[in-house]
C-alpha cells in the first residue's frame, strides 16, 4: 500500500509555514506599536509627576525639602550640593628629599 501525498496534501502544508510568518509579522507590528502607545503615556506620566513636584515644592505645609518631594525621585533640597568646587590641593614641594636608594650602600 503506497502511503504517498497528493499534491492537494503537500500545498496544504506548504501554507502552515507562510501563515506562521505572516502571524509573526503581524506580532511584531503590534509590539512596535504598543512600544510607541507605552512611551507616549510615559511622557504623559512624567509631564504629571513634575506638575505635582511644582505643587509640593510651593505648597507652605510641603516645600523642597519635604520627604514627598524625595519620593517623587526629585533631591530635597537640603541635599543639594552647593555647586562650589574644590581647590586643587598645592603640588608636592619640589625641594623635599629625596627617598633613600635601596640599592645603594
Amino acid at each position: 500500500m503506497n502511503q504517498g501525498f497528493a499534491i492537494a496534501q503537500f500545498e496544504e502544508e506548504s501554507i502552515k509555514p507562510l501563515d506562521v510568518r505572516k502571524e509573526m509579522v503581524d506580532a511584531t507590528t503590534k509590539v512596535k506599536g504598543l512600544k510607541l502607545k507605552r512611551d507616549k503615556a510615559d511622557e504623559t506620566q512624567t509631564a504629571m509627576f513634575v506638575l505635582i513636584a511644582h505643587a509640593v515644592r510651593g505648597h507652605e505645609q510641603f516645600g523642597e525639602d519635604c520627604a514627598f518631594y524625595r519620593s517623587l525621585g526629585f533631591v530635597p533640597k537640603s541635599e543639594r550640593k552647593t555647586g562650589t568646587r574644590g581647590r586643587n590641593k598645592a603640588s608636592p614641594d619640589a625641594t623635599a628629599p629625596a627617598p633613600p636608594d635601596a640599592n645603594a650602600a
